[in-house]
């Protein structure tokens, strides 16, 4: 519709995607009538503020709406998204709201890396990490394949330096190193994939 841009990372199926990661662009003053997720919709707000009617989601929000959901979606002042829409678990029930720009940094199992737990269960675990620069992390650290989009500064993957919102998928098979630069924080999802091809837009 007017005024909603997207960036598709990640697509499969047409316009009703039976499996599709985006990044979309809300101008202001834009509202949607009522809709379904039937596979459900997983969302993080990169920017600005997205609204229904169950609240206000700003800058640093994560949120989940299980398979069968329904909302109408509007955002007053214009905002920009990462979501993943037809990728839950059918069984999985869960309505979630977490806004990271109030939450803790935890220490993580290796030294010196930080991270916001985000959601996990027997599938998948999803989380916000923060990288010092020159601290590096493996695929030990994210096992069963990742998905990672950086949210602020840069990493250096397997030597190649990649900057704010780039999207990077790594398959469980991949061996790789992830070296933070200039306070590097990114979203990541691990454990849920199989095999496939790496994947860096």
């Amino acid at each position: 519709m007017p005024g909603v841009t997207r960036r598709l990372l990640e697509r499969e199926g047409g316009e009703y995607a039976t499996r599709a990661t985006s990044i979309v662009n809300y101008q202001p003053n834009l509202s949607f009538s009522e809709h379904c997720h039937t596979g459900g919709e997983e969302y993080f707000v990169l920017d600005g503020t997205f609204s229904d009617e169950t609240g206000d989601f700003s800058k640093g929000t994560y949120v989940r709406n299980p398979p069968g959901s329904h909302h109408a979606p509007f955002s007053k002042q214009g905002c920009r998204i990462f979501v993943k829409l037809e990728q839950f678990d059918p069984h999985d029930t869960q309505f979630l709201r977490i806004d990271a720009e109030k939450a803790t940094w935890q220490s993580n199992t290796q030294a010196g890396i930080n991270e916001i737990p985000l959601y996990s269960d027997s599938r998948e675990i999803v989380k916000l990490i923060a990288i010092p620069n020159d601290v590096t992390a493996n695929q030990e650290l994210f096992p069963g394949g990742c998905e990672i989009l950086l949210l602020n500064g840069a990493v250096t993957l397997n030597q190649k330096e990649l900057d704010q919102h780039t999207w990077i998928r790594m398959p469980a098979d991949e061996q790789f190193s992830l070296t933070g630069q200039h306070s590097a924080r990114f979203y990541v999802k691990y454990g849920h994939l199989l095999t496939q091809v790496s994947d860096i837009e």
